[in-house]
């Protein structure tokens, strides 16, 4: 599988979902800062990590997952309630 770059960004208030996030993304990437994250994992596990965010946030929670190409663009591919995906 080829692995795709990624970053997430969060805002999320609450202090206990706030932890909650921050560790499930530490299983898959660096944090580089403050509520944000550089993950490399292949396009296949995405389902897997938006659905866990999915349950880990509410509708107030902010969580924005941008994939990045070799040049570090920025395409938008779709979104939902709390996450959304951009390719």
């Amino acid at each position: 599988m080829k692995t795709q770059s990624w970053l997430c960004m969060y805002d999320i208030k609450d202090k206990k979902r706030l932890a909650r996030v921050h560790k499930l993304l530490s299983g898959y990437g660096v944090a580089v800062g403050y509520s944000v994250f550089y993950l490399q994992m292949p396009h296949e596990h995405l389902p897997t990590l938006s659905k866990r965010l999915y349950k880990l946030t509410i509708l107030d929670d902010n969580v924005r997952l941008y994939a990045c190409d070799e040049w570090q663009t920025l395409h938008q591919m779709a979104s939902d309630r709390r996450v959304a995906v951009l390719w």
